[in-house]
């Protein structure tokens, strides 16, 4: 509770006592969509869902994300990233088996296009199996 109250004298952000994540950023520049490529990370939700499962007793408040911009004079922000709800949870699962599809089914990830999904005349075997979510 101390430190939450420290915290928020010096960045003037309301956090509750309890455990949070923390990861560093850089930036070039702070535009109207960074506050939301924060808040809606599935870097962000897959760290505190994997938290979460690790640490049962030790349950993330949220994340917070400091991120340096590289700026002429430079700027600390810090956004404060709540923890993931179900639907966050369910796009991170998609989001997971679709990187897990890429590479275990069609293995060159930069190439990873949907015409890839039927590489040199087969089927992807996820496709064949009704499993894909991308048809």
């Amino acid at each position: 509770a101390r430190q939450a109250k420290a915290f928020k004298v010096k960045w003037n952000l309301n956090v509750e006592p309890g455990y949070w994540g923390v990861d560093h950023k850089t930036a070039s520049q702070w535009d109207g969509a960074a506050m939301d490529r924060f808040i809606y990370s599935h870097q962000f939700a897959c760290y505190q869902t994997a938290w979460n499962a690790i640490h049962p007793d030790k349950q993330l408040k949220g994340f917070i994300a400091a991120v340096a911009l590289k700026y002429k004079q430079p700027e600390l922000k810090l956004v404060l990233v709540p923890p993931p709800d179900k639907t966050a949870v369910k796009a991170m699962n998609a989001f997971l088996r679709l990187c897990l599809h890429n590479m275990t089914e069609i293995g060159d990830w930069p190439n990873s296009q949907p015409y890839n999904c039927f590489p040199k005349g087969r089927t992807c075997v996820w496709f064949a199996h009704g499993h894909c979510d991308r048809y």
